[in-house]
């Protein structure tokens, strides 16, 4: 069903009028369910959270409780997709799920009515990015979203990489501000809006020089156990400095194993990485040429 609109005007904030004609709209495509007294107990049967949600945050699960608990909770929807098992994936209310199985495990709460809004499995990640666009979303949770087979980017590091905080292996998102810190020599970060074209526009040879640092980081740490190996301000200049010159694996390795022991760049390291990148990025250099030679 088509809705004509008439033109509406909005004064934007520097006072030039722009114009807006809606010509058709649609509603999402998405079916509808009443779960009425559901009975919790069967949470873990029938929902999973999915793997690209954000992170559990228990100050929101409790305040979800307290809001059950006195009956001023209003949004009993839970946002899913059911997967091939018959389980439903659950893209958008893994907190009130969360919330409610405490209630049923510590206060004995057998059943709550709920409404399940059901979206086709292929829209899952669009939908997580739209239904949180307008919440505290990180690059990282947003980067996740699109690891869904599309991107070779992410099977091809698979091995060395996580889209997680990790203290044994190098994130994704480091990978790519590293390819954003060559091209565009800053390490100011990817937003959200800029990963689809980097994801899209990677070369082999960025490829190769990704893959080749990430497995030296993973093999560094497990050696060296320094956690300082998978941090922004290592990976990113030395990947510069590895693509430039070409570096092999064995040189990669070498160059972060002296790198992070000389005391010089040790700390340059400990510092404000957005302020001191340029001196870094020098002694790192220099470094580099001391040892070629």
């Amino acid at each position: 069903m088509s809705t004509i609109f008439p033109q509406y005007e909005q004064k934007s904030a520097n006072n030039k009028r722009q114009v807006f004609e809606v010509k058709k709209i649609t509603s999402p495509n998405c079916e509808w369910y009443t779960l009425h007294n559901f009975e919790l107990s069967k949470i873990p049967q029938m929902f999973v959270p999915a793997i690209f949600q954000r992170k559990y945050s228990t100050a929101h699960v409790y305040r979800i409780v307290e809001s059950i608990i006195n009956n001023t909770f209003y949004d009993n929807t839970i946002r899913c997709v059911k997967l091939p098992n018959g389980k439903y994936e659950v893209i958008d209310g893994q907190h009130r799920l969360k919330a409610l199985w405490i209630l049923h495990k510590q206060y004995g709460i057998q059943h709550y009515s709920l409404v399940m809004q059901h979206f086709k499995t292929s829209e899952a990640r669009e939908v997580f990015r739209k239904i949180n666009s307008g919440k505290k979303l990180t690059t990282m949770d947003y980067l996740k979203t699109l690891d869904d087979g599309t991107y070779t980017f992410f099977d091809e590091l698979r091995d060395y990489a996580t889209h997680k905080v990790s203290k044994i292996y190098v994130s994704y998102l480091n990978l790519l501000n590293g390819v954003n810190y060559l091209r565009a020599r800053t390490p100011r970060p990817l937003g959200t809006h800029a990963l689809e074209d980097m994801l899209s526009s990677i070369d082999s040879d960025e490829m190769a020089h990704m893959y080749r640092l990430a497995k030296v980081t993973c093999n560094a740490h497990r050696k060296l156990k320094n956690d300082r190996v998978f941090v922004k301000s290592t990976v990113l200049p030395l990947f510069v400095i590895g693509y430039t010159n070409n570096y092999s694996q064995a040189q990669y390795a070498n160059h972060l194993e002296k790198i992070l022991a000389d005391a010089k760049i040790a700390e340059i390291l400990k510092e404000r990485f957005s302020t001191m990148h340029k001196e870094l990025f020098v002694a790192i250099d220099k470094f580099t040429e001391k040892e070629e030679s």
